[in-house]
């Protein structure tokens, strides 16, 4: 091989070089202009912090875990890896307020009895989406015909619940009850009666006895109930108001992870 040969060998090898690091400097640059600018999780946690006015005392006993999520089609999330935006896993929740192709972080302060309170975080614009800082939830009435027709129809409480007998709730003939209710051990479930008409609520027993777990006896208008569920209270318990029995529901005992 003569030297002018050799030369033009060198100035191939070296002409291929470049192209393939343009092409590799082009595809990272790429890849930077189609990655979102996203907040960071400290960012997020101190947005989280300060909208349920939590204070460093508040939270020593407290565990703090932040996810960042990728909401895709129908609600359906995959946790995303922070540094390369990858989605690696299903999320088990789904999102269905929540716009597709959307990111958002979920903080969750949760305590030693596993009562939590959770933040959704655009990870964008870092405003708050939702947030339950609150240590309970509140149901709506709905239709018990429809929650019949409905039976996978679950309701995941985040520790003690508020349930309200609303005014005219008699009238409509529906039932202020979430057809079936998770609850873990050591939750309270208050039943909170704002109607006119006076109402009860009472546990029912596979073998139809009445009240064997709780039964409030008359609840009369602006009165109130509260059942703090046990460990010997673990599976599905059905209860209904004696005095209306289209009001029925199911509450799911289930222990502490």
């Amino acid at each position: 091989m003569n030297k002018k040969q050799v030369n033009v060998i060198s100035i191939a090898f070296v002409t291929i070089g470049i192209i393939s690091a343009s092409l590799i400097a082009y595809d990272h640059f790429a890849n930077q202009a189609d990655r979102p600018n996203l907040i960071g999780r400290e960012s997020a946690e101190k947005i989280a912090i300060s909208n349920g006015d939590w204070n460093q005392g508040m939270l020593d006993d407290k565990l703090l875990t932040s996810k960042l999520l990728h909401i895709k089609n129908d609600g359906f999330a995959f946790l995303v890896d922070p540094n390369s935006l990858e989605d690696k896993e299903v999320f088990m929740t789904k999102f269905f307020e929540l716009d597709s192709n959307q990111y958002v972080w979920m903080i969750t302060i949760q305590n030693q009895n596993n009562r939590e309170w959770n933040y959704l975080i655009d990870a964008k614009i870092g405003n708050i989406i939702k947030s339950t800082n609150e240590d309970f939830a509140e149901f709506k009435p709905i239709n018990p015909y429809e929650s019949i027709a409905k039976e996978s129809l679950i309701t995941q409480a985040r520790g003690d619940v508020t349930i309200k007998f609303p005014k005219g709730i008699t009238e409509s003939k529906s039932s202020p009850f979430p057809a079936k209710l998770v609850v873990t051990v050591n939750d309270t479930v208050t039943w909170e009666n704002h109607d006119s008409q006076i109402h009860s609520v009472a546990s029912i027993s596979h073998n139809d006895s009445i009240g064997k777990i709780f039964d409030s006896g008359i609840l009369k208008s602006e009165s109130s109930f509260s059942f703090t569920f046990e460990q010997t209270h673990i599976g599905n318990i059905d209860y209904s108001c004696l005095l209306h029995p289209w009001e029925t529901g199911t509450i799911i005992v289930q222990n502490k992870n």
